[in-house]
């Protein structure tokens, strides 16, 4: 008989079982530890790369199905535009049957700005201008002068060059300045410009009042002083004729004027000087010249045969021809013949036998 130890057998089932459940308890130990830092890294890259970004957004737009468009019983796949500014648009007319269209011309899809824009009107206003610049409504061939006496108006025309001249470039001061330089007879002058092609013109002529002659040159001045070039014959004019061996004393505030003024914006002699000859010519014996010396002043040629002098200033004029009327008399009473006369000295005047 066999015994059988049940402790043994016991210990070997035990045994037996042993591993097993060592082998249990070590699996459950591990899969309750945490993970290592490499699962770590590989589950989160895991999750950033099943996050969607703007490129794989953009992606997933672009890849949308594109609607399909029927159209005259016909299917059209519209293509899908591109992602430019000259997007074309195409038009398919139906002709009524099945099947049947016209296709038009693709037109470019305009996105206007506002460069284009400004430059459009750019174009607009340099059109504009270019028709107003050569529009003859805006264009002027002659002025409207008012106010000549001696001068004729196509002369003035002449000076202000206005053939067929646009009536946008016309300066009226600068006409009136070149009208004064052109014209020293004109005291003053007066330029309007007025649309679409007008010019107005006023001008006021110097009226002279005497005749000064030097050196075979005669210029006209008017009663305050002012000279300007003899035009004409002087038809209708009473002149008053000055013969002179030079030129007369500068009046004074000449030295004020700039020195690029013309010489004939200067005052020729002074206003006293003028009202002297004025003065001289109503004592003077009718159909006598007038005369000036720099050395004696005004006087005369007397018919009598001698040359009488009151001074070069002009002044008391009344007082000295009552003394140079006095003078005479008691010359011819004493039958004395000279051939100078001088009251240049109110209070002393002379005669000379010879010049």
């Amino acid at each position: 008989m066999e015994l059988h130890n049940p402790i043994s057998k016991c210990h070997v089932k035990l045994s037996d079982t042993q591993y097993p459940i060592s082998n249990a308890r070590f699996n459950s130990v591990t899969d309750t530890t945490l993970p290592s830092r490499a699962d770590q890294v590989r589950e989160r890259r895991k999750k950033t790369a099943a996050k969607p970004t703007r490129k794989s957004l953009r992606a997933q737009k672009a890849a949308k199905p594109v609607p399909v468009i029927t159209r005259a019983g016909r299917v059209v796949m519209p293509t899908r535009p591109m992602a430019s500014s000259r997007t074309r648009r195409r038009y398919d007319v139906s002709l009524g049957s099945p099947g049947a269209e016209m296709q038009l011309p693709t037109l470019p899809t305009l996105r206007w700005s506002w460069r284009m824009v400004s430059g459009l009107l750019t174009l607009v206003l340099l059109g504009v201008l270019y028709a107003l610049w050569n529009m003859p409504a805006f264009r002027v061939d002659v002025a409207e002068i008012s106010g000549l006496q001696r001068i004729h108006p196509q002369d003035v025309n002449l000076v202000l060059g206005l053939a067929n001249t646009p009536v946008f470039v016309l300066q009226s001061e600068m006409m009136q300045k070149n009208l004064l330089d052109a014209f020293p007879e004109f005291s003053s002058a007066t330029v309007q410009v007025g649309w679409p092609n007008r010019v107005v013109v006023t001008v006021t002529e110097r009226v002279p009042v005497l005749a000064w002659t030097a050196g075979g040159q005669s210029v006209w001045v008017d009663p305050q002083g002012m000279s300007f070039p003899v035009r004409g014959e002087g038809d209708g004019l009473s002149l008053v004729v000055v013969e002179a061996q030079g030129p007369p004393p500068a009046p004074a505030g000449v030295t004020d004027l700039p020195p690029e003024a013309s010489a004939w914006a200067r005052p020729f002699m002074n206003v006293d000087l003028v009202s002297a000859v004025l003065l001289l010519r109503g004592f003077a014996p009718e159909g006598v010249t007038l005369l000036y010396d720099s050395a004696h002043g005004l006087g005369w040629r007397d018919p009598q045969g001698w040359q009488v002098y009151f001074g070069p200033t002009g002044t008391d004029m009344g007082p000295r021809l009552q003394v140079y009327q006095a003078l005479v008399t008691r010359l011819n009473n004493e039958q004395i013949y000279p051939a100078l006369i001088s009251v240049e000295y109110l209070h002393a005047p002379f005669y000379r036998m010879d010049q």
